[in-house]
């Protein structure tokens, strides 16, 4: 099996409700919304990490980024986290901006930031750069969905439906554009994608695991959907290393080998 699909899972310690993995290491919120980091993760989240670290603040869904880390509280109010580096793994403080989501993703490789609202309106962060990595504004896009991925295979997405969407240009196999031009139906039936390199995946409301095979140059949106013979409720893929974390219904923490 290919290195970016992994070969097992393993149980981590902690109960956690979301997880996301990326530069900035691996983060969590558990049921209570309690925000919490994996120790020894910072840029290298294929570790598993030593310990689950408590910081301040409270939220229902986290996104772990490049030297920044986005969070929604349960009243969708947008925060990232300030300060962070290597040297500073946990960052300072949590700083509010504009704008109201249910579900957003940052893109570990270049910090583009997509959001998805309550109404399952789309979003895409306009002025984001290394110098301004929260960027400027949101610019609404075409289309509508419930949940949204951004990675190197490009902004994939599901609607209320389950069904799954690719942002044709997206993919730094198609243009590597930022925005796109169209949402192409790509098949299947899924609840929440994850876009990594190369590969996504996705979980649907049997909480059964798929990934998408044959995602290459000349192919974007890749060629099936291939099943895991195990559970989980959702799933994050870093969009440079391909580690792959996961939550069960449960609240158990694995993480891909």
């Amino acid at each position: 099996m290919a290195v970016q699909y992994g070969y097992d899972w393993e149980g981590v310690s902690g109960k956690l409700r979301w997880v996301s993995a990326g530069h900035s290491g691996v983060w969590g919120i558990n049921d209570d919304g309690d925000v919490y980091f994996r120790e020894s993760c910072y840029g290298n989240p294929r570790s598993l990490g030593t310990d689950w670290t408590q910081i301040d603040g409270k939220g229902k869904q986290i996104s772990s980024g490049a030297n920044i880390v986005w969070l929604i509280n349960d009243d969708g109010d947008i925060y990232y986290r300030s300060g962070l580096n290597h040297h500073n793994v946990a960052g300072e403080d949590w700083v509010q901006i504009d704008g109201n989501g249910k579900q957003l993703c940052v893109d570990s490789a270049d910090n583009s930031v997509w959001l998805v609202n309550d109404g399952d309106d789309i979003y895409f962060r306009t002025g984001v750069s290394w110098g301004n990595p929260a960027g400027d504004d949101w610019e609404q896009i075409d289309g509508a969905l419930s949940n949204i991925s951004v990675g190197h295979a490009g902004v994939w997405g599901c609607n209320s439906s389950g069904d799954v969407y690719y942002r044709e240009g997206t993919s730094v196999f198609d243009g590597n554009d930022a925005v796109g031009s169209d949402w192409l139906e790509v098949g299947g039936k899924l609840k929440c994608v994850t876009s990594g390199n190369g590969v996504v995946w996705g979980t649907n409301d049997d909480n059964e695991i798929y990934y998408r095979l044959g995602i290459e140059r000349g192919n974007p949106m890749g060629t099936e959907w291939h099943q895991l013979d195990s559970s989980l409720r959702q799933i994050t893929v870093d969009p440079v290393t391909n580690a792959v974390w996961g939550i069960n219904d449960d609240d158990e923490i694995y993480r891909r080998l």
